[in-house]
């Protein structure tokens, strides 16, 4: 038996409920990112864009281009570069 504490096994079930809270948002948001007037633009332009439209973010605040990429990485099926933490392929 590991000698794991109560309060770092709730603390691990709470990072994977908001984990697949984030991850679940991202799924909602993903039709936007993917309507020809938003496709390819850079993350900035994204953030600015969906805050001209009213898109609020999980928390309610303003997006970023941060806010953008970290929503990109989270959704299944995307190419390397539009993962902030992968650089080019060579």
């Amino acid at each position: 038996m590991t000698n794991v504490s109560q309060r770092e096994v709730g603390s691990r079930k709470g990072v994977a409920v908001l984990k697949a809270k984030a991850k679940k948002f991202a799924q909602s948001v993903r039709p936007l990112l993917e309507e020809d007037d938003l496709a390819g633009l850079s993350a900035h332009a994204t953030a600015r864009e969906l805050n001209r439209r009213g898109v609020p973010t999980p928390r309610g605040g303003a997006w970023t281009a941060n806010s953008v990429l970290k929503l990109k990485a989270r959704l299944p099926n995307r190419g390397p570069a539009e993962h902030p933490s992968e650089g080019p392929s060579e």
